[in-house]
């Protein structure tokens, strides 16, 4: 019973941390998708340019569900698209997490179906996802929604309180959304791989004619292109077929998991990661790219953790003014994005070790100390130390030591 048990958690069970990366980079794209339509909006999507829905489709011509069919006007237009992409942001934050994923969802479907003729297959599944994990609860972790309701479950009065462990939940849950994703990546493999019929597909030359379509090629992939001959086209060739073969079954498959997935995930990051630099077919590879988050496990998630962990193994005394009400809540916030437990808060009441006239600074200012250096930080070069302890902080913390900006 409990190797069924075993079995059933790392083939059907998701980590709601997989699901928060997830949500993160799928709403990075869904922003970039919208924004990078923009050039082309009065051509293509308002009543100034070509107008797909009522110009070029026949009247006899399936009608695809867009609310830019009731949008007149290249000023409503352009109102509608802005909408869409404040809705991935709040989408990318994690903020009304459910009501942003359906306005989301909503507002890049109709985008796409307003020029339907337009479309590729990186937007066909980009739909489909967009449908899928409306079920699939996106802000159970790392999230605005999440740390609201830390917030209300453990409150903290003072420096003892946030110096306590954090209440943990388990991350792991089952939901049918997540097994039709699974579904849906497999089947995707599974096709491209029975579609692939032709004699270039038989004989070996397929990758070799990608790579002389001068029209779709990056400048990495001219460079590519110079190194692919028919030898190792022939083998790229049959190696894609195998892969794709491989990956329907790995995905799908009960047993011998997570190492089935991973292997599957090793091999399509490069796969799509290298036609994604190379060639240009919109937005499929990196689609792909964010639907193979769906196999990372959680531990892979706690490898991934553990990997980052070791970046940087500082810790610093976060000391702050215990009657400001605005720096408790800052600092009870800040708690919570402290995954790797770097900051240990304090305040003037605080017995033990502690930088001289700490005191007399938490009058006016934060104060950050590191017991190891006796370096101490105060103002905005404080609030940079305690920024880049946090996870990928780093991309942050320069703000706050740059003159001006600081």
């Amino acid at each position: 019973m409990l190797l069924f048990k075993k079995i059933l958690k790392n083939w059907l069970y998701v980590d709601t941390r997989t699901l928060a990366l997830f949500r993160i980079v799928f709403g990075v794209m869904g922003l970039i998708d919208v924004l990078r339509r923009f050039p082309m909006i009065d051509v293509f999507f308002s009543d100034a340019g070509m107008n797909f829905r009522r110009q070029v489709t026949s009247k006899y011509a399936v009608k695809y569900f867009t609310l830019l069919e009731y949008v007149q006007g290249t000023a409503g237009v352009h109102f509608f698209f802005i909408l869409a992409a404040i809705c991935f942001f709040f989408l990318i934050i994690g903020y009304h997490t459910r009501i942003f994923q359906f306005l989301s969802a909503i507002g890049l479907i109709s985008i796409h179906n307003a020029a339907v003729i337009l479309e590729n297959g990186g937007d066909m599944v980009f739909n489909n996802y967009l449908v899928w994990t409306l079920f699939l609860p996106l802000g159970a972790s790392w999230s605005i929604d999440s740390m609201r309701k830390s917030l209300k479950k453990q409150p903290e009065y003072d420096s003892n309180d946030l110096n306590q462990p954090k209440n943990t939940e388990s991350t792991q849950i089952f939901h049918f959304a997540y097994l039709a994703c699974l579904v849906q990546l497999s089947l995707i493999y599974f096709y491209t791989t029975i579609n692939k019929t032709g004699a270039m597909w038989s004989d070996g030359t397929a990758v070799y004619y990608v790579y002389q379509l001068e029209t779709f090629l990056t400048p990495f992939g001219e460079w590519i292109a110079q190194f692919i001959g028919l030898g190792l086209s022939s083998l790229m060739t049959l190696s894609t077929l195998s892969a794709q073969i491989y990956a329907s079954f790995a995905i799908l498959c009960p047993v011998l998991q997570p190492w089935l997935r991973r292997i599957a995930l090793v091999i399509f990051i490069g796969f799509h990661g290298v036609i994604a630099i190379s060639v240009n077919i919109g937005l499929f590879s990196w689609v792909m790219l964010a639907a193979l988050i769906f196999l990372l496990s959680r531990q892979d998630m706690d490898i991934l953790k553990n990997i980052l962990s070791r970046c940087c193994h500082r810790k610093y005394t976060a000391s702050y003014d215990r009657d400001c009400g605005f720096c408790h809540f800052t600092s009870r916030i800040l708690k919570r994005m402290d995954s790797f437990s770097r900051l240990k808060w304090a305040d003037r009441l605080t017995e033990g070790d502690k930088p001289s006239n700490v005191e007399t600074l938490l009058e006016t200012t934060i104060v950050v100390w590191d017991p190891k250096t006796n370096e101490v930080w105060t103002r905005h070069r404080g609030f940079a130390q305690i920024i880049s302890a946090l996870p990928f902080g780093f991309l942050f913390a320069w703000i706050l030591r740059f003159p001006v900006l600081e």
